[in-house]
C-alpha cells in the first residue's frame, strides 16, 4: 500500500462491496473513488 493513496486495497473492496446492494450507493461510491483518484492524479 502506498502512503500517497487515500484509501488502501482493503477499504476499496469494502466500500466496493457495500456499495452492491444499490444503484445509489454504487453511483455515491463511483464517485467518491473518481474524486479520490482525480486529486491522486494532480498531487503527482
Amino acid at each position: 500500500t502506498r502512503r500517497d493513496y487515500a484509501y488502501s486495497p482493503f477499504q476499496v473492496k469494502l466500500q466496493f462491496r457495500n456499495a452492491l446492494g444499490s444503484q445509489q450507493q454504487a453511483f455515491q461510491m463511483a464517485s467518491l473513488f473518481e474524486n479520490a483518484n482525480l486529486a491522486m492524479g494532480r498531487r503527482q
